[in-house]
């Protein structure tokens, strides 16, 4: 009998993120594209792209669904 392994996450202390980066990993676990979360933050594409890449570094992400699911698993945004 094979014996299975759960893995549960708990929220990372080391992680910080800034309010901006907060809001961008809402709108992320909302699906909005980039272009929607500047429109609601009032910014620019470019800028939302800045803090994007910033936010995929800190919670070591690969790509805009693995890092809604990390935020979510770390208790970083609301379920």
């Amino acid at each position: 009998m094979r014996e299975i392994q759960v893995h549960t996450e708990v929220p990372d202390s080391d992680i910080t993120l800034t309010g901006r980066e907060m809001q961008l990993l809402e709108g992320l676990r909302e699906g909005k594209s980039n272009k929607d979360i500047a429109r609601d933050l009032h910014l620019q594409e470019v800028t939302i792209k800045f803090y994007m890449r910033s936010l995929f570094k800190k919670l070591k992400a690969k790509n805009r669904t693995h890092a809604a699911l990390l935020g979510k698993q770390k208790g970083l945004v609301a379920h």
